[in-house]
């Protein structure tokens, strides 16, 4: 079985906007952690429960890994306004 183009494209862009994987999974942890701490008027930031390796700018991280793979396969890369 094989995707076209245009389905393979709807994917990435599914990726970026509502990514999967251990980021996630850690994101859902986090936000389970997070969440008594808020309602009883604590300070804390759901960033605080993410594991210390997950600190730096996820969404830049997720492009990149999927620019490299479209750049695997060939693809033209081009930016939306």
């Amino acid at each position: 079985m094989r995707m076209s183009a245009r389905e393979f494209s709807e994917w990435i862009e599914l990726l970026r906007v509502d990514p999967w994987g251990p980021y996630r999974s850690d994101l859902q942890h986090a936000l389970t952690a997070w969440s008594p701490i808020a309602a009883a008027g604590g300070k804390a930031k759901v960033e605080d429960f993410l594991p210390s390796d997950r600190s730096e700018d996820w969404r830049t991280q997720q492009t990149a890994s999927i620019d490299d793979l479209l750049r695997e396969t060939g693809a033209k890369i081009t930016r939306r306004a």
